[in-house]
């Protein structure tokens, strides 16, 4: 296993260099030449082992698992609730000057109403009756350890209301080093959050209780009761972010050794009679069209082969995060797994699900936070906000290519609405009345990717907001 690792580890390296190789050449560094030769050759090996290399689960192998998998049975009757994708961001860090409203207006989260937003999911949490909380991660902006710190004092005081909370990380929570606050039209570093401290942070939300815990990541295993257990999956890329690459990695991938681990856990379930129910930070499959092809970052490497795997041993239901889009799939493999993905709470429409299992059928329910602290109709403003900010990210790379100013507009405001319908789930066609106002060039533009806002608006099967599936057979209940 640390063969694979230092193998990984290397992967990684080499894909940043190449995505900043000219830096160090515009750097004018020549001394490197040398090095970079041998880095190369390396490379070229390592690039090769990971590409011809197929994924040896134990299932492919041993015809004697087979046994122990013919049982199937009942889920048992319970209750909880999913959140995601908090990115709160502690208002001590500040929130003001030049720098700070830069981040705002080219991202699509609403950072400055994070505590607010937090204040509200919290009050609604403690109204509800349920048994526990699943937060598949991202739980703060940048990994900020006071971020961390505040977040798990929100934690606490839904536990103390007797319900659990499990959580997992996502990309922006450990060993982030654009963790930093703002003040005075400035940035200023601030204190990181490493994995140990993130789990001693969230020592009371999963990992004292945990029943098994992967050494090689952030990974655990709670027993809910004694027939369920619930797997925390680590799919994040903390271990190969530092202060020397000053990188955070989006895409995520789960490593030889803890997939060694998870399968060898899902083996114990088998033989125990217990049903699995996971979550992790990035998707299991895809949730539009072209989601491999423009955006596989938000699926973690190698999903299919992964969601092979949790088929054969019976996983009918992962949640996810990330893309903050409220959008179920599902897929067909040895048997029928679904990919339930919650949205963000602090990206439109701030949506979180009430998930129902009785006599195995889980009813799954989307609610959304309606308003918060000085402010009402918050749902008409998180959309006018999402929409706008979407559609400034859409004009600065529009902005790369030479496009006429008034096509921008449009295009990116079509694209923008179109990434709305996403966020929202049980996506709807919608016109493009403007399209006839387009230059010659902007029509062209908008031809060669028009399959990406038009994947955006096709709800792939089945419905994402309301749903109800039988968890024995995997199909969806009408």
């Amino acid at each position: 296993m640390l063969f694979f690792n230092k193998l990984l580890i290397h992967k990684l390296k080499v894909e940043f260099f190449f995505k900043n190789i000219n830096i160090n050449y515009n750097n004018g560094q020549g001394v490197l030449i040398k090095k970079t030769i041998k880095f190369l050759i390396l490379s070229l090996v390592v690039i090769s082992f990971f590409s011809c290399s197929k994924k040896n689960f134990l299932y492919q192998k041993d015809k004697n698992i087979q046994n122990f998998l013919k049982e199937k049975p009942n889920y048992p009757d319970i209750k909880f609730v999913v959140a995601s994708d908090f990115h709160y961001f502690s208002p001590d860090l500040g929130m003001e000057g030049k720098e700070f409203e830069k981040y705002i207006n080219r991202d699509r989260k609403m950072i400055r109403e994070s505590k607010f937003i937090l204040d509200k999911f919290s009050e609604i949490a403690i109204s509800l009756d349920f048994d526990f909380l699943i937060i598949p991660g991202d739980l703060t902006k940048d990994g900020e350890y006071k971020s961390h710190r505040e977040v798990a004092n929100y934690l606490k005081k839904i536990e103390k209301n007797g319900k659990d909370v499990y959580v997992i990380c996502g990309n922006h929570d450990v060993n982030n080093y654009n963790a930093k606050g703002y003040k005075n039209s400035k940035t200023y570093r601030v204190k990181q959050t490493g994995y140990k401290q993130f789990k001693k942070i969230y020592s009371d939300f999963g990992y004292k209780e945990s029943i098994y815990s992967d050494k090689h990541s952030l990974s655990y295993v709670v027993e809910i009761n004694r027939d369920l257990w619930l797997i925390a999956l680590d799919s994040c890329l903390w271990q190969f972010q530092s202060k020397l690459n000053k990188k955070s990695f989006t895409n995520g991938r789960i490593n030889p050794p803890t997939l060694h681990w998870l399968e060898n856990i899902l083996i114990k379930s088998a033989k125990k009679n217990k049903k699995v129910i996971l979550f992790m930070h990035h998707g299991l499959l895809e949730h539009f069209k072209k989601n491999s092809k423009y955006l596989k970052e938000y699926l973690v490497d190698d999903y299919k082969s992964l969601g092979k795997m949790l088929s054969f041993y019976n996983v009918k239901t992962v949640f996810t995060g990330h893309f903050h889009s409220q959008d179920i799939t599902m897929e067909k493999y040895k048997n029928t797994i679904y990919d339930i993905e919650t949205g963000s709470l602090v990206t439109y429409p701030s949506p979180y699900r009430i998930i129902t299992i009785n006599n195995s059928i889980m009813s799954i329910k989307s609610k959304k936070i309606n308003s918060i602290d000085g402010i009402k109709d918050f749902q008409i403003y998180a959309k006018n906000h999402t929409k706008r900010s979407n559609k400034l990210l859409f004009q600065n790379i529009l902005n790369e290519y030479p496009v006429k100013k008034k096509d921008v507009q449009i295009l990116s405001d079509y694209l923008a609405e179109s990434l709305l319908q996403h966020f929202s789930g049980d996506e709807k066609r919608i016109n493009f009345n403007n399209y006839k106002d387009l230059s010659i060039f902007g029509k062209f533009a908008f031809f060669l990717k028009k399959d990406l806002p038009y994947s955006w608006q096709k709800d792939l099967i089945p419905e994402d907001n309301s749903l109800k599936i039988n968890l024995i057979t995997g199909e969806v209940i009408k």
